[in-house]
């Protein structure tokens, strides 16, 4: 079995070891598609794992070496890979760098589907600047190439896009439809990432919608989903969900505590601007619940509660 067969089947931990055997046997200057290729690949597992700074060392080793080989399709994947790992830092002015200068190698060379996957990357990007017009025609454009060539799991992830998008505009009953027809496509082309990150897309929209029961029984299956599609940020993301559903359930105590770790998993990760996020959450949570504890005081022994 091969390192790219390993991660596709979601062993992460066995694509990396991979890897690492290939980074330990070759030298890079006599081998450097295959180094590079190595590099590159243990950057995916890491970005997989959201350990995103290593991630961003691996992808850069990857790109110094396909540039030295005059790789150009080696150097626009390793620009796409590099965007998403800016991104997920929240550098957002680098992620956008280097995603056109993926696109501009791939219009060169023609690569279709290629310049259909970075659209998708631009549109995610899009989404973070608020600015869904953008997204929408980004997403547009993936997903008329998805099914010219009959490629699902890439349908699935623009699918995600529009979702996102309708989102970002309010436009609440036509997300849930785009999401749930994302969630169909994951099921049916295993493509076990973007079904967990959808899920996490739903469950913050039936969170606007008002609907906890269903939000609940969604964030039991993408948990479950974690356990084998592992995402420092996607498991830091559904805890901040938890929290605002326990808050709403009365477990005040509890939903601090899971914002807590999610704040913890936030700074671990660099995004600091999600852990800003969690703290405004846990203020308004301090003072519900101590204002809810005002309000019980003349008749009720309060006893060991603790903010």
């Amino acid at each position: 079995m091969c390192i790219r067969d390993s991660l596709k089947l979601g062993r992460t931990r066995e694509s990396a070891g991979y890897c690492e055997l290939v980074l330990k046997i070759l030298d890079g200057e006599r081998h450097p598609h295959e180094v590079a290729r190595a590099y590159n690949q243990l950057g995916v597992v890491q970005y997989e794992e959201s350990n995103y700074s290593q991630s961003l060392i691996n992808l850069q080793r990857a790109l110094v070496l396909r540039e030295q080989a005059g790789d150009a399709m080696g150097v626009a994947r390793s620009y796409n890979n590099l965007s998403l790992t800016y991104r997920s830092l929240g550098r957002l002015a680098e992620a956008e760098r280097c995603l056109q200068r993926s696109l501009e190698v791939k219009v060169k060379e023609g690569d279709t589907r290629g310049v259909a996957i970075t659209q998708l990357n631009l549109g995610l990007l899009a989404i973070d600047q608020g600015n869904y017009a953008q997204a929408r025609r980004s997403a547009a454009e993936c997903l008329h190439v998805a099914r010219r060539y009959h490629h699902r799991q890439m349908e699935a992830e623009a699918h995600g896009l529009l979702g996102e998008a309708a989102m970002g505009e309010g436009r609440y009953d036509e997300a849930r439809d785009l999401l749930l027809r994302d969630l169909e496509i994951c099921r049916a082309s295993s493509h076990e990432t973007e079904r967990l990150a959808t899920l996490r897309r739903f469950v913050g929209l039936l969170l606007k919608l008002g609907d906890h029961a269903e939000a609940r029984r969604r964030l039991r299956e993408a948990t479950d989903l974690l356990a084998t599609v592992p995402s420092r940020y996607e498991g830091a993301m559904l805890a901040t969900f938890e929290a605002e559903l326990l808050a709403h359930e009365g477990g005040i105590e509890d939903a601090l505590r899971r914002l807590v770790e999610a704040g913890r998993s936030f700074a671990s990760m660099r995004r600091f601007d999600l852990q800003l996020e969690g703290l405004a959450r846990r203020a308004a949570l301090c003072l519900l619940y101590t204002s809810d504890a005002a309000d019980e005081e003349d008749s009720v022994d309060l006893g060991g509660r603790r903010i």
